[in-house]
């Protein structure tokens, strides 16, 4: 009848609109370009990761005009954006028991290199503790873990003048978040959460802002490889005909 048509217009013109605004949101977050990176990283070392959704802070500023005076001003309007990005596969520790899916795991370990200025951003970020970060900025990066691998710095990074962000997710029981201040719901004893540790620090713990409880990141592996989530690239799969070639050659 006509109240069940009108009633499959509005969904659809909801609908349209909830599209738009995720491909606005893809977009604005350089979705496809991300994907691009991971596509070469599977390529050339097997595996490439991408992060998303996960919140970023963004700044703009515009011009706006008081209608009562006629006077111009620039103005600076931050909000909290989902946003992707690319991984370093080798700064992305998942849980080893998952095998060819993250998902699958308890826990995923990311470290993240940052400059004092993405630092200080993460100050009015909600959820994080705004005191510790001062804290830190003022010690400096101090690297946790010395012992880094040098395929897990990016070439032309100073590592001693970045600080380390370990990022967390996995499933935490009940006690230790509250002892947090993190309430899970329906008194549940275990929930997913994710937490942020920066110079010895905690600077977040918080719930996991996906209602499914998955992990925001994923793995793209070139060619499979069986009981990890980890693939083969195109290197590793001509390597004996490179091989070959160059025997020939070389004779």
């Amino acid at each position: 009848d006509a109240a069940v048509e009108a009633a499959m217009e509005d969904s659809k013109t909801k609908a349209a609109a909830m599209q738009e605004e995720i491909d606005d949101r893809l977009t604005e977050a350089n979705w496809h370009g991300e994907v691009r990176k991971i596509v070469e990283d599977a390529a050339r070392i097997g595996s490439g990761v991408l992060k998303g959704p996960y919140p970023v802070k963004t700044t703009s500023k515009i011009w706006r005009t008081d209608p009562d005076t006629g006077i111009s001003a620039m103005i600076s309007a931050s909000e909290i954006n989902p946003s992707t990005k690319r991984i370093d596969p080798w700064q992305f520790w998942p849980d080893p028991s998952c095998g060819e899916n993250v998902q699958d795991g308890s826990y995923t370990w990311e470290l993240e290199l940052l400059s004092s200025r993405k630092v200080r951003e993460m100050i009015d970020m909600p959820g994080y503790d705004r005191d510790a970060i001062v804290v830190a900025l003022a010690e400096g990066p101090k690297n946790t873990f010395l012992n880094i691998s040098a395929s897990a710095v990016p070439v032309g990074s100073r590592k001693d003048e970045q600080f380390q962000a370990w990022i967390f997710y996995g499933i935490v029981d009940a006690d230790d978040l509250a002892e947090a201040g993190v309430d899970t719901e329906d008194n549940t004893p275990k929930a997913s959460a994710m937490a942020v540790v920066l110079n010895d620090r905690l600077v977040k713990v918080a719930l996991n802002v996906l209602d499914s409880g998955d992990f925001p990141y994923d793995v793209l592996a070139w060619q499979r490889r069986s009981g990890m989530p980890w693939g083969t690239g195109v290197s590793r799969k001509i390597r004996t005909v490179q091989r070959i070639l160059n025997a020939g050659v070389r004779s």
